[in-house]
């Protein structure tokens, strides 16, 4: 079984937008907090930029580069000590679509900040494409990311960026029918995408399950967990499947994921059970499919876990 595999098919995408920023310098704007589903990608078409986190880390852009930006504001501007203002309120000022998986989209978004009298002006294009996905129970994948991945022209697949912004401009020239459908396919294979060549290419110095995947045993087990998480583990028959002793299992997969095995297992039962719930499935037969064998300590479980219980969870979650 692959583990990136599973992680990745883990993360449902529930909405998706892709766009062109056209902006004639100077121009500056501020995101404000980014939810915790939310992932932004800006790639410049031509031109180019910096976009600056609060915490001061500064990525210079031009055509080649590009980032991937989750959970926090951030700053994009034509050039450093250029003047900002709400990116939100312009967006909207325009009369540009919210996120949210009710919007159905007939074009790419467009936005615009230039002076059309002034039509020979420097302007820089950027793509952009924001994407967002159904965190049940803390997803695995989008927790241990950093809050900013920057990518080169060494680590960007020429190909499949060309590609994404052939479509957005074409598709912004002249609207198709059956395009909110493409662009949502488009987008999530281009973040799944990137989010691979990230942990295949840098890993994270984080706890968490990317670093657990590259040790022999640590990687087996917790192949073993996502792959069969209804099974009736312990810390013992965990330790015997991977080839290494219980204690030195226990120290070493703290150390590497950040968690003991047991609560990380309870963590994954939880996640897929989240998903099971608002999916509509009845509590008996989520209880039986993550492998809780009473559905009272099910209902406990997942009660600590989110606070309610996993009917009215389920319900609301729908809602």
């Amino acid at each position: 079984m692959d583990l990136l595999n599973s992680v990745l098919q883990s993360l449902k995408i529930i909405d998706s937008s892709l766009g062109i920023l056209e902006l004639a310098p100077p121009w500056g704007f501020r995101r404000d907090t980014i939810p915790k589903d939310m992932a932004t990608f800006i790639a410049p078409m031509s031109g180019s930029c910096l976009v600056r986190l609060d915490d001061g880390t500064t990525v210079e852009m031009k055509p080649g580069n590009a980032v991937l930006i989750l959970r926090d504001a951030f700053d994009i501007v034509s050039a450093d000590g250029s003047p900002t203002k709400s990116f939100v309120e312009s967006w909207t000022a325009q009369g540009l679509p919210a996120m949210g998986p009710h919007i159905e989209r007939s074009g790419p978004d467009y936005f615009c900040a230039i002076d059309h009298e002034r039509p020979d002006e420097h302007r820089d294009r950027l793509l952009a494409v924001a994407v967002q996905a159904e965190d049940v129970a803390e997803s695995p994948i989008l927790g241990v990311l950093p809050q900013m991945i920057s990518f080169d022209e060494k680590e960007l697949e020429p190909a499949l960026i060309g590609t994404v912004a052939q479509f957005v401009e074409a598709e912004h020239r002249q609207p198709n029918p059956g395009y909110n459908a493409t662009a949502q396919q488009l987008a999530n294979f281009l973040f799944i995408a990137l989010v691979r060549n990230h942990v295949l290419s840098n890993g994270t110095d984080r706890a968490s399950w990317i670093r657990g995947m590259s040790d022999r045993a640590i990687g087996h087990a917790l192949k073993l967990i996502h792959q069969a998480f209804d099974k009736p583990w312990s810390l013992q028959n965990l330790a015997r499947a991977s080839g290494v002793s219980r204690s030195v299992f226990a120290a070493r997969f703290r150390t590497l994921v950040g968690q003991t095995p047991m609560t990380y297992l309870a963590a994954v039962r939880m996640h897929a059970a989240a998903q099971l719930l608002i999916d509509g499935q009845p509590v008996s037969n989520v209880c039986q499919r993550v492998g809780y064998r009473s559905e009272w300590a099910f209902r406990k479980a997942f009660r600590q876990q989110f606070g309610m219980m996993p009917a009215r969870y389920g319900k609301s979650l729908r809602g």
